[in-house]
């Protein structure tokens, strides 16, 4: 949500040569059969899962694209197969959004899927001097501060004893980040649906 707010903490923000934007496709290492007793004894490993593959980033789908429908094809052959409805196990498809800095990386809590990350992006292309972006789940909290040519980026974590200080980057650089990607994922995403016809990464509910 985007308010009017105190914006004295960007005054401490380290500025950042380097900002990376990706998008994460979060791979669950196996699959249970029964979500109401999910037992080490009754998990099914799910392919392509070695230490290094529990996500792949969008700069890595299309190479290794299909690794990645490998993994989704057996989660919806083993969900058909035990009869397990979409709304238990769609944290399958869960995604995260990540933006890397020179001294520190932030992950997107809040967002589990593409469409809950659209609403961000479009504000980050249409913010005006001052304006200010917050968003929060249970005791974590991000605020986003357009000021002047930079956006500055704090996050406050109630649960950690660790403070990361706010950091800034330059807009343009941001902004340029964030359009690749948005094409990056969306072939991604299309190509996905193309390949099993239906929409299981785009929003929480699964298309008819």
């Amino acid at each position: 949500m985007t308010q009017n707010t105190d914006k004295s903490w960007t005054q401490t923000s380290t500025f950042s040569k380097k900002v990376i934007t990706d998008f994460i496709f979060q791979l669950s290492p196996s699959f249970f059969p029964d979500p109401q007793s999910p037992t080490l004894e009754s998990a099914i490993r799910l392919p392509l899962l070695k230490d290094s593959d529990a996500a792949i980033s969008a700069r890595l789908a299309e190479t290794r694209f299909d690794d990645l429908a490998l993994h989704y094809r057996a989660v919806i052959d083993l969900a058909e197969q035990y009869g397990i409805a979409y709304p238990t196990y769609f944290y399958h498809f869960w995604q995260r959004l990540v933006f890397a800095f020179d001294t520190q990386t932030i992950e997107f809590i809040t967002y589990d899927c593409w469409d809950q990350m659209r609403p961000l992006f479009q504000w980050f292309h249409q913010a005006a001097e001052g304006e200010v972006f917050i968003d929060s789940a249970q005791s974590w909290e991000i605020s986003i501060a357009r000021v002047g040519p930079n956006f500055h980026f704090r996050v406050i974590d109630q649960a950690s004893d660790a403070r990361a200080a706010p950091v800034a980057c330059a807009g343009s650089d941001l902004l340029t980040e964030l359009t690749a990607l948005e094409d990056r994922v969306q072939r991604t995403i299309n190509a996905l649906v193309s390949r099993f016809g239906r929409d299981y990464w785009t929003s929480l509910q699964l298309d008819p």
